[in-house]
């Protein structure tokens, strides 16, 4: 077999919350083009529902769920979700934000607005991790990348929106160490991208730089994910992989066991949760809601 027919992803189960639209959208598309089943997240159904179904349509395998990861119960859905379609999960990728309103400052921003912005990037983020970690530990694989932005320098995206990416690269850090000796990975990246987030002149100007220099956002999420790497080079923020060791140290492991019975209760079940869906069905569902569409 030609080693370009090997998909890199083949057999694992990825998350990607905020995947529903822009840059998680593409990452999705690029895990399950390369053979991962893919747990499609954001706070609109529909949208979410929609870019499941165009992976199913495109060969892929994805499951759809819902909600902010910021919110009580929505990260162990997810995680669950995964570990239940696809076998486990393997990859998290966090791409899901809010951008802060537009002339927002330190002068302006309210506390309902920061604490939006700090949920949406940072509790999101730990979140995820914190219920993806104890699974991927006790495996002793998985690979946590985490999307921040170069707000964290405070140039641009108001005050709460470079806090909480901030945040994100400090968490990730702090998740690397602690982590580095169980065979999991986390990185942080800091993608340039024109989504709906990105307005104005200044964010024209970087992106058209980015484009001469060539799209690395969902090749650098890949590569990321993909069991090979152990760092990504040059990135904005990096943090630094280690050789896995092959064993945990036993009061490691029964740590991870702890955490994982806190955070994962035992006896839960697949009962309630999205299944993988079947490319024909999703076909036909789609055929009858064009035909009621022109019916009317």
């Amino acid at each position: 077999m030609n080693s370009r027919d090997v998909r890199r992803l083949d057999g694992r189960g990825a998350v990607v919350t905020g995947s529903s639209r822009g840059i998680g959208r593409a990452v999705a598309h690029a895990l399950a083009a390369e053979g991962a089943g893919v747990v499609v997240n954001g706070r609109d159904p529909d949208a979410a529902e929609k870019v499941a179904d165009e992976i199913v349509l495109g060969g892929g395998r994805a499951i759809a769920v819902a909600g902010s990861a910021a919110a009580h119960g929505v990260a162990e859905a997810l995680v669950d979700a995964a570990e239940c379609a696809f076998g486990q999960v393997d990859v998290l990728i966090n791409c899901a934000g809010v951008a802060e309103p537009a002339g927002s400052s330190i002068l302006t921003v309210t506390d309902e607005q920061w604490r939006e912005l700090v949920d949406a990037h940072l509790t999101a983020t730990f979140r995820t991790c914190r219920a993806a970690a104890p699974l991927m530990a006790e495996r002793g694989r998985g690979a946590i990348v985490n999307t921040s932005s170069f707000a964290f320098l405070g140039d641009y995206g108001g005050t709460g929106y470079p806090a909480g990416k901030g945040a994100v690269n400090s968490l990730t850090l702090a998740i690397a160490a602690e982590l580095a000796g169980s065979g999991v990975r986390a990185n942080v990246v800091c993608p340039g991208a024109k989504t709906r987030l990105s307005v104005g002149a200044e964010y024209e100007q970087h992106i058209e730089e980015l484009h001469r220099r060539g799209d690395a956002r969902r090749r650098n999420a890949l590569r990321l994910a993909a069991s090979g790497t152990r760092r990504l080079r040059r990135p904005a923020v990096r943090v630094p992989g280690q050789r896995p060791r092959r064993r945990h140290h036993r009061r490691d492991l029964r740590r991870i066991r702890v955490l994982r019975r806190q955070i994962r209760p035992a006896g839960s079940d697949c009962a309630g949760l999205p299944r993988p869906r079947d490319r024909a069905a999703v076909v036909a569902r789609r055929a009858r809601e064009v035909g009621g569409f022109r019916s009317r």
